[in-house]
């Protein structure tokens, strides 16, 4: 599995990025464990005008068979925000692992 971590407008620190594999790259190549996976996290403030200082965790799934799975999710805290992709990220990639849902 490749994965790409980057943050935008905040330092990728080592505590964020141990983070970011703990709660993200570990779980998806539990579920994907096939070289072909692709995975883009990436983290930084919110783009929303109504909404500043929240902070977003965007992550991109390119399994080997199927479409990608796009997550994102945005609160006041960057480990929140992290969690919450977590929880969905799973939860969609075990969904679609079960239901064998594949491209062409």
């Amino acid at each position: 599995m490749r994965t790409t971590f980057t943050a935008h407008h905040v330092s990728l620190t080592p505590a964020i990025r141990q983070q970011l594999d703990e709660k993200l790259g570990q779980p998806i190549s539990r579920l994907f464990p096939s070289p072909l996976t692709r995975v883009r996290v990436s983290v930084g403030p919110d783009g929303h005008a109504g909404a500043p200082g929240r902070m977003r965790c965007h992550v991109t799934v390119w399994p080997p068979k199927g479409p990608a799975v796009n997550i994102t999710q945005a609160a006041d805290d960057l480990y929140v925000a992290i969690n919450q992709t977590h929880d969905r990220i799973v939860r969609t990639l075990a969904d679609r692992r079960k239901k064998g849902i594949r491209r062409g």
